[in-house]
């Protein structure tokens, strides 16, 4: 195995639907961490009462709510999972997005983190 030192190959034979392709894959991956992230805070803002009063509800709900209540931890830890594989394909995806578009690959990390997180 070699390591290689110094700036990536520019490829300019990439078409405009290559980079549209790449740049709307970072975007829905952004999205998706998004919804992750958004699911945890709405499901962190139901206060314990409330959490109570609806799994114990006699509706067709109310199961979710209680393997909720039962498990809430982990239910959280695995959405934060989620969020985090979401962010990091995101930053990859952009990172090669960039390096692509623009010859300047010093930039390409930070930009990629930057629009990840974005």
């Amino acid at each position: 195995m070699t390591c290689r030192i110094g700036p990536l190959p520019y490829n300019d034979s990439l078409s405009g639907n290559d980079l549209l392709l790449d740049g709307a894959g970072a975007a829905a991956i952004t999205l998706l961490g998004s919804l992750f992230a958004a699911a945890e805070s709405a499901a962190r803002a139901i206060p314990e009462a409330r959490l109570d009063a609806l799994a114990s509800d006699n509706s067709p709900r109310s199961a979710a709510f209680a393997r909720f209540q039962a498990s809430s931890e982990r239910i959280v830890s695995r959405w934060l999972v989620g969020r985090i594989v979401c962010v990091t394909a995101a930053a990859v995806l952009g990172y090669q997005t960039v390096t692509k578009a623009t010859s300047v690959v010093l930039l390409a990390p930070l930009l990629a983190v930057l629009g990840s997180v974005a």
